[in-house]
């Protein structure tokens, strides 16, 4: 493989694994399913969960103690 495609591919498997590993956590736990009629319900309810997830977050790292 040339190194060109080889440094390429680096970089798309270090943005695709944190993208997966997000929607893995969201499947999972956050139990979420998009079985809805409609593209606009689907859209809401992937928002819906990312706006939990992202507060969730929020509250972890607000009470995780701060880097010396």
């Amino acid at each position: 493989m040339p190194e060109l495609k080889a440094s390429a591919n680096v970089a798309r498997a270090r943005v695709g694994s944190a993208i997966e590993h997000l929607i893995a956590h969201q499947k999972g736990p956050m139990n979420l399913r998009v079985c809805t009629i409609g593209i606009d319900r689907a859209r809401t309810k992937i928002d819906m969960v990312n706006l939990v997830f992202n507060m969730c977050r929020f509250v972890w790292l607000e009470r995780s103690p701060a880097p010396a």
